[in-house]
């Protein structure tokens, strides 16, 4: 998926990996759960701040909702993980 790809690809990049790795590992069973919120929050609050993030860390073409639905998947984490265990 060109989005993990992306994501790993700037973790790497700012010399996050080795951190990022346990981090993400420790809150995969949240990835889920975190999903939902950003959803959620879609409603009830502006999603502006995501999209802001989204725009400044891996550029305009990611929006909200790829991260939301990326995220549902239960098998994300250990793809980003993967990925990001191959840069090491």
């Amino acid at each position: 998926m060109e989005f993990l790809s992306d994501i790993a690809d700037n973790i790497h990049r700012r010399g996050l990996t080795v951190a990022a790795i346990p981090f993400l590992l420790f809150h995969k069973p949240l990835n889920v759960v975190g999903s939902n919120l950003l959803q959620m929050g879609e409603f009830f609050l502006d999603n502006d701040p995501v999209e802001i993030f989204l725009r400044r860390f891996l550029g305009s073409k990611y929006t909200h909702e790829l991260l939301v639905k990326t995220m549902e998947k239960r098998r994300a984490i250990d793809h980003l993980v993967e990925l990001l265990e191959a840069k090491v």
